[in-house]
């Protein structure tokens, strides 16, 4: 299961990065988003096993951070570790909405790498170069 003091660490950290930004077209804060596609991740966690559940749930909530803010993916690497910039970068490359970027991040928090793994990615709409960076994460 997923940490609560992970959730509550990255979505501060998100939340603070992101500041006074807002979803397009809605007006509400962009943390909306953040939490939409980590409760996507969570709620898959509640029927499937992944090895790296805080990883999936991390990379969801800061998926956006490096894209869309000042942030660099050296300080997601400091804060939270090599796995999860790893994460947040590979799922930059998905333009995609929350249940497609929910399924990647816990795609990202597989432990190893399945070769038949990616016709499912591709068969969420994500491009070739998002496959091969999520490859890249699951061969850790």
């Amino acid at each position: 299961m997923w940490s609560p003091d992970g959730y509550g660490e990255a979505l501060r950290f998100a939340a603070e990065r992101h500041g006074d930004q807002r979803m397009p077209g809605t007006g509400w804060p962009y943390v909306v988003h953040l939490t939409a596609v980590a409760g996507e991740v969570m709620a898959a966690l509640t029927r499937e096993p992944f090895a790296a559940p805080d990883l999936a749930v991390q990379c969801a909530l800061l998926h956006d951070t490096v894209e869309d803010t000042a942030t660099t993916a050296a300080e997601v690497a400091a804060r939270f570790g090599a796995a999860v910039a790893d994460g947040v970068v590979a799922l930059l490359l998905i333009d995609a909405g929350p249940r497609a970027l929910a399924a990647a991040a816990l795609a990202v928090a597989l432990v190893g790498w399945r070769p038949d793994g990616a016709w499912e990615l591709a068969a969420l709409g994500l491009t070739p170069a998002a496959v091969g960076s999520l490859a890249a994460v699951w061969r850790r």
